[in-house]
């Protein structure tokens, strides 16, 4: 018997697969009609604006342990170049 969890967590495995291999044909598409470096800022935009959503959800509505001052300065400084280097990905 497969559980509704199983089949959920399925399609959503799916669906990502689906999504990342779209991804490349979708920017270069986007990159040809506005540039490179426009169609980047774009992307990386419309990202972050998504996992604003993400985190609101998460944080507000599933009450999820938000980032703390302390957290935050006892964290390595190499952990904070994880968004730099997606730039050049």
């Amino acid at each position: 018997m497969v559980a509704g969890d199983d089949v959920l967590g399925f399609c959503m495995m799916a669906m990502s697969g689906i999504l990342l291999a779209s991804q490349s044909g979708i920017n270069l598409t986007l990159g040809k009609a506005v540039g490179k470096s426009f169609a980047s800022v774009v992307s990386f935009t419309t990202g972050l604006l998504v996992l604003g959503v993400f985190f609101a959800i998460d944080y507000g509505a599933l009450h999820s342990k938000g980032p703390t001052v302390e957290g935050i300065k006892s964290t390595p400084w190499w952990s904070w170049i994880g968004g730099p280097m997606g730039a050049f990905y």
